[in-house]
């Protein structure tokens, strides 16, 4: 509502009164909010009400890692990557080859800078970023169908689906 003043005193003006605002030329629908971003507003809702618990974890969480850090260099734990030569890492933010023979220690941004050899999954899951690895798994596993060598395997160009078909009149493109 707006005020204008008369006489210095703050009054409601006449054609700007509340009843003629609270009534509604155009009944609105209700517009369903879709699952995805219902998910994401929870999400971020259930963020927004936890943020100062998840700061002080945190916060805990670093400050611990700086006592491990610490009892580690007292005790004379602490390891050098071979590629970038610095001195002071925890074992537990090494990485390991999977070489046979001798595995070579990297820490976790040096990994994959010279070795030749391969890292396991779970070497590589603490590396990447999850989305990274996701497409990761995916592009491996359809690798790994099309060494298979299965016969009438059919794979669609657009995405990781694959079928088995033995008649080929079956096959029917929505994309072509």
């Amino acid at each position: 509502m707006l005020l204008y003043l008369s006489s210095s005193a703050l009054i409601p003006h006449p054609v700007l009164k509340s009843e003629y605002f609270d009534r509604r030329r155009i009944k609105r629908k209700e517009t369903p909010i879709s699952g995805e971003l219902e998910d994401f507003f929870l999400k971020e809702l259930y963020y927004a009400r936890m943020e100062e618990s998840i700061g002080r974890h945190r916060a805990a969480q670093e400050e611990a890692k700086k006592e491990v850090f610490a009892a580690a260099k007292d005790a004379g734990l602490l390891r050098t990557c071979t590629i970038c030569c610095e001195d002071e890492i925890l074992e537990e933010d090494m990485r390991a080859c999977a070489s046979l023979d001798s595995p070579h220690l990297f820490c976790k941004t040096c990994v994959g800078s010279s070795c030749k050899e391969e890292f396991s999954l779970n070497v590589i899951k603490t590396v990447l970023k999850s989305s990274v690895f996701s497409n990761l798994l995916k592009r491996k596993q359809a690798e790994e169908i099309m060494a298979a060598g299965i016969a009438d395997l059919e794979c669609c160009p657009f995405c990781n689906f694959a079928t088995i078909m033995p008649n080929k009149e079956d096959k029917v493109c929505l994309f072509a």
